[in-house]
């Protein structure tokens, strides 16, 4: 008996396991069956009243809802949106600020006029920009209009001022 002791226990548990099982499913059944019969069919007026008397409101599944937090980040989009139009409407008066950090790299640079739609290609502009790499001044760089390549590498070699 000592020799299969362990194989007996979990012999045991699992058959003590099985039976609990079993009877939650039976009960889960009996609970299923009971909600069913009692709910029924209820109509939209029923079914209305009873979300008033919860304080709550039906809508229709083709509706679009959005919670407090959706709706402001669409009036956020909505705001991006509406004042990037505006940006491209008067291409002649955009000017785009530039901050270059202490051991910015010529790639950060670039990726961040391309984002800023100084640049078309930032690679273009790496290869063009390759000798002033080392010259970069730190402080806040300004482009207006659409500058050229030379006019935005004059820029960035610029030495700036308290700012």
């Amino acid at each position: 008996m000592r020799k299969h002791r362990s194989w007996l226990m979990g012999f045991g548990i699992g058959i003590i396991l099985g039976a609990c099982m079993l009877q939650l499913i039976t009960f889960s059944e009996k609970q299923d069956q009971a909600l069913s019969i009692g709910s029924g069919a209820l109509t939209r007026a029923e079914l209305e009243q009873a979300a008033q008397n919860q304080g709550l409101a039906l809508l229709p599944a083709d509706e679009k809802t959005y919670t407090q937090q959706q709706l402001e980040q669409e009036i956020a989009k909505a705001k991006a949106d509406s004042s990037k139009g505006q940006a491209t409407e008067d291409p002649e008066n955009r000017s785009v600020s530039l901050y270059v950090k202490y051991n910015t790299s010529l790639e950060e640079i670039a990726w961040k006029l391309e984002a800023l739609e100084v640049i078309k290609d930032a690679d273009d502009f790496i290869s063009k920009a390759y000798d002033i790499r080392k010259k970069l001044a730190i402080g806040t760089s300004t482009f207006k209009d659409q500058p050229t390549y030379k006019q935005i590498m004059d820029e960035l070699t610029r030495i700036k001022k308290d700012e």
